[in-house]
């Protein structure tokens, strides 16, 4: 996936290469809390190693399968993102979501 190209390789990378990202640029990746979610993450993040300063990921912790957590999972993503948005503005950064 290293070498593909960003919009034919998957929906994130097709989403992510809209954004022109930069070397200078920080890419926060947040996941569900499922194996799938886990691994989409990780291959997105070697898809931007060496494109991007730095990846961190963000685990949502009640972001999983089925419909009795999906309330909680959607506050918790919700969650999760805003207070993203927050610490990168804090360090002075432009934040896009």
């Amino acid at each position: 996936m290293s070498t593909a190209d960003a919009a034919a390789a998957s929906a994130g990378t097709n989403t992510l290469a809209k954004l022109e990202l930069a070397e200078r640029d920080s890419l926060v990746l947040l996941h569900s809390d499922t194996p799938e979610g886990r691994y989409c993450a990780e291959r997105l993040k070697t898809f931007y190693d060496g494109k991007v300063r730095d990846t961190v990921f963000v685990h949502i912790g009640k972001l999983g399968y089925g419909a009795a957590q999906f309330t909680s999972g959607l506050k918790a993503l919700v969650d999760a993102a805003i207070r993203q948005v927050h610490e990168g503005r804090k360090k002075g950064f432009q934040t896009t979501l």
